[in-house]
């Protein structure tokens, strides 16, 4: 995941958390609170999280064993990397790197386990992230779209000072910030979600496009449009090992290089990406075609180096 967002993994995820927590959980209440039917989250409990001892007691409600409670195995931690969306982080999942990753001493760490264990901690991997939008006085919100989306409904707000009604596909969490992605007369578009104001749901149902559908579960990118745009650009050469690191643009390749630099072919949705992508790497990168977009990028940095001066004065 991928860091695309989907609200079925929010749902597991909410569900494994609770687990964890050691609360009893009733499937017709979360049934009821993801608006979803009941054979949904049957679904999620006896077969997506069957990796986990779950029981009943006596009302029917399920529960993780308690003997199991802070002592999940590997396999567990596996599965839910899988769930979760961020298998792809790290170069392997075999049971010798997560118990490195979590400073285990392998392999009978678990069989062993008692009170005076030794708390997990990580020495050797520390990950760093650029921090996650703040949306929890927003969940209701969220729910909402989380429902809508769910249910295929159409919905309607107001975004910056104009009213959009759209269909909406997927959550998604961009480098720590939520979108929503939607499809606004034929076109794949992301909404911030922290400017969605006067949220309405519709009755009215939509059929989900499955070009749309298709498009989105095998995009890799960040980005998702049904109408990419194509842009090239000169890279020199001392920046190309970190360049071509990470998967910047969509359809990233090199088409041809000399001593000095390469010139990389990419698509993009939208212009921003590829102005955001070249500040980055400034002076490093600059874009050959289309010149009116590197006119832009011109023209953005002369107001900067305008506003900068006045500040100064």
């Amino acid at each position: 995941m991928t860091t695309q967002y989907d609200t079925k993994i929010m749902r597991i995820v909410r569900i494994f958390q609770a687990f964890i927590n050691g609360e009893h959980i009733s499937m017709r209440e979360l049934a009821e609170e993801f608006n979803v039917d009941l054979r949904t989250i049957q679904r999620d409990i006896n077969q997506r999280l069957s990796f986990l001892p779950i029981q009943r007691d006596k009302e029917g409600k399920c529960y993780l064993q308690e003997e199991s409670l802070g002592k999940l195995g590997f396999k567990d931690v596996r599965e839910f990397a899988r769930l979760s969306g961020i298998w792809g982080l790290y170069p392997s999942f075999d049971d010798r790197f997560i118990g490195d990753l979590l400073y285990i001493s392998l392999p009978t760490y678990w069989d062993n386990y008692t009170e005076q264990t030794p708390t997990l901690k990580s020495n050797a991997i520390i990950i760093k992230n650029q921090g996650f939008e703040d949306i929890s006085h927003h969940r209701f919100v969220f729910t909402q779209l989380s429902q809508a989306i769910l249910k295929h409904k159409i919905i309607s707000f107001i975004y910056k000072e104009k009213k959009r009604e759209v269909c909406p596909y997927r959550l998604l969490n961009n480098s720590g910030i939520w979108y929503l992605l939607a499809d606004e007369s034929g076109v794949l578009k992301h909404f911030a979600f922290s400017r969605i104001q006067g949220l309405s749901v519709k009755n009215t149902h939509f059929v989900p496009n499955q070009e749309f559908e298709s498009m989105i579960e095998k995009s890799k990118v960040q980005w998702i449009n049904s109408n990419p745009k194509s842009v090239k650009l000169q890279v020199q050469n001392i920046a190309k090992e970190y360049f071509m690191r990470k998967a910047f643009a969509s359809n990233m390749c090199v088409e041809y290089e000399d001593s000095l630099c390469f010139y990389v072919v990419c698509s993009h949705s939208y212009d921003d990406e590829i102005l955001n992508l070249v500040k980055m790497f400034l002076p490093f990168v600059r874009i050959v075609e289309p010149v009116e977009l590197q006119e832009k990028l011109e023209r953005i940095l002369q107001e900067y180096l305008k506003d900068s001066k006045n500040t100064e004065s």
